[in-house]
């Protein structure tokens, strides 16, 4: 692939969102490189193209939001981002909620049938 060819080449992005108690009627604002490029619902799937490069990736819900992740994509290559309340119902809502600890939690995923244990995904087993 030449120079100019990797410059224009496109990575593609899938996001998906599991069953949770946690937020089951809200949405999750995606952006990528600080755009918005749509909302997540539960259950859901998000697909979109970005330019090769490092992508850095943002998941919000009202005030409250995620680390950001930072993911290099080759020409060509796709990633599956899961996207998930990673504090529970617990204490652990009261220090997000004060910003002290993300609300969210993205993870790139190489297989989006990959089973999550609840213990991964706090309060999906309710």
């Amino acid at each position: 692939m030449s120079d100019a060819e990797i410059a224009t080449a496109k990575c593609s992005l899938s996001f998906i969102r599991r069953p949770q108690y946690v937020n089951f009627l809200g949405r999750y604002s995606i952006l990528v490189n600080d755009h918005l490029i749509g909302k997540l619902r539960r259950n859901g799937v998000l697909k979109c193209e970005v330019e090769t490069g490092e992508v850095v990736i943002d998941a919000k819900i009202d005030w409250c939001g995620s680390s950001p992740l930072f993911v290099h994509l080759k020409p060509g290559e796709h990633a599956t981002i899961e996207v998930f309340n990673g504090t529970g119902l617990s204490l652990d809502l009261l220090s997000a909620l004060l910003c002290q600890t993300p609300y969210l939690t993205l993870r790139r995923v190489d297989d989006p049938s990959t089973d999550v244990t609840p213990s991964d995904c706090p309060d999906s087993h309710r």
